[in-house]
C-alpha cells in the first residue's frame, strides 16, 4: 500500500469517531406531570414527586416486587447482583409526557446522529418503574434487546431526596458518571439519560433516601416522522457531524491505488445488534446506530452501494487472517460429511470469499477471491457465537 493511500485511509479512520453513546441532562416539567398513581383498585395511592415525603416513598417501595435482570433472554433474581424494587406498567400510572417535552426528538437528533431533516421515527415505550432504597444497587451489565428494532433505553430520574445511586456508563475504556440527585431533589424537574443498549452501565449504591426511576425502551419506528416546521432551527452539531468523514472518504475514493482490481470497502460495525440464524441482515439497515449509521448514510450519498454482511473465518487449510467468507445472513445448523468443510458448505450456499487488499492469499484459491480494504477492522464486538452442527461419517 502506498504512503499516500495509507495517509488517506488513516484520515477516513480518524473521521469515523464515535461521539459519546448517550445524551443526558435535566428538564423542567409541570408540577402536575410529576404525579404517580400506584396500588390496587381498593387500595390506591397518589404522590407528587415534587414534594413526596419519606412516608409516601416508603409506601411506593413497599408496593414494589424485587427487581430481576435479564440473562440469556430469561429474568433472573439475584440480590447480590441487583438489589432494587420494581413495578410493571400494569401496577402504576405516570403523568410524565416525555414525547411532548422534546426528549424523543433529542434522542433521535443527538444520539442517533440522524439530523433534523431525517424522516426516521423513534418510538418510546414505558417499561418499568424502579425504586432503589438505602443500600440498593445494580452491578455492571448490558440491556437485553427485546426486538431487532430496540436500540437503547431512556432512564428518567424523578426528583426525590437521595444520596448515591449514580448511573455509570462505560465503553471502550471510557467512563461517564451521572449523579443528578442534588440538582433535582425537591424540584419540578427530572433528569434523563438515553443510551445505546449495548453500552455497559451500572447503578452505584444508594446511601440515603430513595432513587426512583422510570425506564423506557427506545425503538426504531417503521412510521415516517412528520415533517418539521422550516422555522425550527437545525442543531449545527448534527448537521456538520458527517462532514469530516464525507470529505476524507471522497479523497480515499479518488486515490488510483485503491483496489486496482476492484473489490470492497469493508467497515466493521462499531455497535452490536440482535441477530438470529437465517435472518437477512438487510433488515437491520435502517436500525444502525451512531457511527455505523453515519457510514451507511455517507456511502449512499457518495453513490456507493452498501450491504450488511456476516463474515466467517477463511479456510482452515490456509489459516490466514486475511481471508474471510461473507454471506448476507448468518448460516444455520448443518451436518458435514467426512470429506467436507464448513467453509466449502458456506461457499456452496451463497458465500463469497474475500481477502485483504494486496494479500497473496487470494492466489491460493481456485477462482481466486475478491479483494477488500478494511477501513474499520473487525473487533470482538462483531463476534457472534454460533453452533455449526455435527460432522457425519459414512
Amino acid at each position: 500500500m502506498s504512503e499516500d493511500l495509507q495517509a488517506r485511509l488513516a484520515a477516513v479512520q480518524k473521521a469515523i469517531t464515535k461521539r459519546p453513546p448517550f445524551v443526558g441532562g435535566t428538564l423542567d416539567v409541570p408540577d402536575s406531570d410529576l404525579k404517580l398513581y400506584f396500588g390496587e383498585v381498593d387500595d390506591a395511592y397518589c404522590l407528587n414527586f415534587a414534594r413526596a415525603t419519606d412516608e409516601q416513598l416508603g409506601k411506593l417501595a413497599a408496593a414494589c416486587d424485587p427487581a430481576t435482570f435479564g440473562v440469556k433472554q430469561e429474568d433472573v433474581l439475584d440480590e447480590s447482583y441487583r438489589k432494587a424494587g420494581k413495578l410493571d406498567t400494569d401496577k402504576f400510572a405516570s403523568l410524565l409526557k416525555v414525547a411532548e417535552y422534546g426528549l424523543i426528538d433529542t434522542v433521535r437528533d443527538e444520539l442517533l446522529q440522524e439530523g433534523a431533516d431525517s424522516t426516521k421515527q423513534v418510538a418510546c415505550e414505558l417499561y418499568k418503574l424502579n425504586v432503589y432504597g438505602k443500600d440498593s444497587f445494580f452491578k455492571s451489565h448490558k440491556d437485553t434487546p427485546r426486538s431487532e428494532r430496540m436500540f437503547g433505553s431512556l432512564v428518567v430520574v424523578l426528583p426525590t431526596p437521595h444520596e448515591g445511586g449514580a448511573l455509570v456508563l462505560r465503553e471502550d475504556g471510557r467512563e461517564w458518571t451521572f449523579d443528578y440527585a442534588a440538582e433535582i431533589a425537591n424540584a419540578t424537574k427530572i433528569a434523563y439519560v438515553a443510551f445505546f443498549g449495548d453500552i455497559e452501565h451500572e447503578v452505584l449504591t444508594v446511601k440515603t433516601g430513595y432513587r426512583v426511576t422510570l425506564t423506557y425502551n427506545l425503538y426504531f419506528d417503521a412510521a415516517p416522522k412528520p415533517a418539521r416546521s422550516e422555522s425550527k432551527p437545525i442543531p449545527r452539531s448534527v448537521v456538520d457531524a458527517d462532514a469530516p468523514f464525507r470529505e476524507a472518504l471522497q479523497k480515499l475514493l479518488q486515490d488510483p491505488a485503491l483496489l486496482p482490481k476492484g473489490g470492497y470497502l469493508a467497515f466493521g460495525l462499531r455497535f452490536m445488534y440482535p441477530c438470529n440464524q437465517g435472518m437477512k441482515l438487510q433488515r437491520l439497515r435502517h436500525h444502525l446506530k451512531g457511527a455505523d449509521a453515519m457510514v451507511a448514510r455517507v456511502c449512499k450519498e457518495l453513490g456507493l452501494r452498501g450491504k450488511l454482511m456476516v463474515t466467517y473465518p477463511g479456510d482452515d487449510e490456509f489459516e490466514s487472517e486475511d481471508v474471510h467468507i461473507i454471506m448476507d445472513a448468518p448460516f444455520g445448523d448443518c451436518y458435514l460429511t467426512e470429506d467436507d468443510s464448513f467453509q466449502d458448505l458456506l461457499l456452496r450456499n451463497g458465500g463469497k470469499r474475500i481477502c485483504a487488499m494486496g494479500s497473496d492469499a487470494g492466489e491460493d484459491f481456485i477462482g481466486g477471491c475478491t479483494e477488500a480494504l478494511w477501513v474499520v477492522p473487525l473487533s470482538q464486538f462483531n463476534e457472534v457465537k454460533e453452533a455449526h452442527g455435527a460432522r457425519t461419517f459414512s
